[in-house]
């Protein structure tokens, strides 16, 4: 049973490469015009002809063509051997057609094949399974090759290990490594194995299982390497741990008998050094890894960037962007620019914030969404809204991949609700909807809050209302979302000021109703909206 058939596209593609016409391509290390000479001359082609043609259609993501020529070869003189087999399956595998090569690997062992598979062609579809989610699917394949007396290596079993992982079974890819480990040979676990495990270990936040789990792979005689520690080193700082992550680089450093750290490591702890406002000791690292010719990346580089901005060095943030812009094996990129652009704007330059962002096509970096919107912000917060629009008009005619998003859109709105130009904010919600642009929460209470500043508690009380019929707490047909509890505080609120009670306690009785308790608590209360008065009434 073949896995496709054969169309018109597979037809015209087979022509292609098989044309009476010589066609030449300097990238197949045997072409398919000779191919096509020798069949005519009547030269029978082994297997190891045509490989390399299969393997070439599938490096240009033609499997079908590469299937097609398979179940030709045995009509040319040269039926497919298991490599032949094995080099399909791993594309398919790589397409994410697992599948598919699962269902080819079926052929081949229910005798429709000249050939039966091997160890190779077995462990890429359990690993292609895995990597897709089908663990239960490569479990069963597993127990299959063993029956057939097909043994797996250690390299089959750490795609069932990665399958066990990824599916949250941590503690099963535990006992499978400690299983491997007593039976030892060609299935003894390796590096890869147990820094598997490890990595998995530190994203679900068990630093102590993985620690512990690198202990039993010292004792087994497997050397971690620095994928390992970054792993350990990424899990530390998931946790917040930035101080014992750069204790643990400096012992990697200081350890002859450990591999040495590389720029991934530095990076993760500048960067968490950074989150957690340590720029300094970040600074120190950065420069202590430039001494050892470890050079740094655009992500290590964006981390201490981000981190100078947030501390309020801006003007440290604009040397290094100057220190990246002179040198030509690390260029700052969009989000490098942005970063900058935005540390300008929250310091108060906004006008050296412009200034960047019309400088940056120059350098080769074209403005992103977030670009635009952290420019558009800055002009809102100005009172500049018609420069944001501007702005947002300009974003609508480059098209492209830098269209306007829901934050555009909503900062300009929520700009026109506070200078109390609500209908002209409700305009712009009505085009970015006709954009096929949903508008989101923020957008809703913005409008809210327009209404209400307006005195239109009428018009804030009937979108609230429209908002809760909202189907399933998703969007309904007007793109409605479900109200937070912002939306409601805000309308009680206003009916309050304004002596609705009645009005403003049904809303509060639906907004409890709803679980939205800690307003009911007072801990949300606003004192600036009246709701003192709603308290008192309650």
């Amino acid at each position: 049973m073949r896995w496709v058939k054969q169309s018109p596209l597979v037809r015209a593609g087979y022509a292609f490469f098989f044309s009476s016409k010589p066609r030449r391509s300097p990238r197949l290390p045997i072409t398919l015009s000779t191919a096509s000479v020798s069949i005519k001359r009547g030269i029978t082609l082994r297997p190891l002809f045509f490989n390399p043609l299969i393997r070439h259609l599938c490096a240009k993501n033609r499997p079908e063509l590469a299937q097609d020529l398979l179940d030709r070869m045995p009509l040319l003189g040269s039926p497919p051997d298991v490599f032949s087999y094995t080099i399909l399956a791993q594309c398919l595998c790589q397409m994410g057609r697992a599948q598919f090569a699962h269902q080819l690997l079926k052929d081949v062992y229910s005798g429709n094949c000249p050939c039966q598979p091997d160890i190779v062609f077995y462990s890429a579809v359990i690993d292609g399974l895995c990597k897709e989610g089908s663990l239960d699917m490569a479990l069963g394949l597993l127990e299959d090759m063993k029956s057939r007396g097909i043994m797996p290596n250690i390299v089959t079993h750490n795609a069932i290990v990665h399958g066990l992982c990824r599916k949250g079974r941590t503690p099963a890819a535990v006992d499978l490594i400690r299983e491997l480990s007593s039976i030892g040979g060609s299935c003894k676990p390796n590096v890869v194995t147990f820094t598997t495990v490890v990595d998995r270990f530190c994203e679900e936040g068990s630093i102590d299982d993985a620690v512990h789990l690198i202990e039993e792979m010292l004792a087994a005689g497997v050397a971690p390497n620095v994928v390992t520690y970054n792993s350990l080193l990424k899990g530390l700082c998931k946790k917040g741990r930035a101080n014992a992550a750069a204790e643990f680089l400096r012992w990697m450093k200081g350890n002859d008998n450990c591999c040495k750290p590389d720029v991934f490591t530095y990076s993760t702890v500048i960067n968490q050094l950074c989150e957690q406002g340590s720029v300094d000791d970040a600074s120190k690292l950065f420069e202590e890894m430039q001494s050892m010719d470890i050079p740094p990346s655009v992500a290590t580089y964006n981390s201490l960037i981000k981190g100078h901005c947030r501390a309020g060095d801006v003007v440290v943030a604009l040397k290094l962007l100057t220190s990246m812009e002179n040198q030509s094996f690390c260029r700052p990129d969009v989000v490098t620019y942005n970063t900058v652009i935005n540390g300008l704007f929250q310091h108060g330059s906004l006008v050296d914030a412009i200034k960047l962002f019309e400088e940056m096509p120059q350098t080769g970096i074209n403005p992103n969404t977030n670009t635009y919107n952290t420019i558009m912000k800055g002009h809102c917060q100005a009172g500049d809204t018609n420069l944001a629009l501007q702005l947002l008009r300009r974003m609508l005619d480059l098209g492209g991949s830098c269209r306007p998003d829901v934050v555009s859109y909503s900062t300009i709105a929520n700009a026109y609700c506070d200078q109390g130009l609500v209908h002209e904010a409700h305009a712009l919600v009505d085009e970015m909807g006709s954009m096929g642009i949903k508008p989101n929460i923020i957008t809703f209470n913005s409008l809210i809050k327009g209404y209400c500043k307006v005195g239109n508690t009428d018009k804030a009380v009937d979108l609230l209302k429209r908002m809760m019929v909202s189907k399933d707490g998703g969007d309904d047909s007007d793109g409605l979302c479900m109200p937070d509890e912002v939306s409601y505080s805000t309308v009680i609120g206003s009916l309050c000021e304004r002596g609705k009670l009645a009005e403003a306690r049904e809303l509060f009785g639906l907004m409890t109703e709803k679980g939205l308790t800690q307003f009911a608590c007072g801990e949300a209360v606003d004192c600036s909206l009246g709701h003192k008065s709603l308290l008192k009434v309650f």
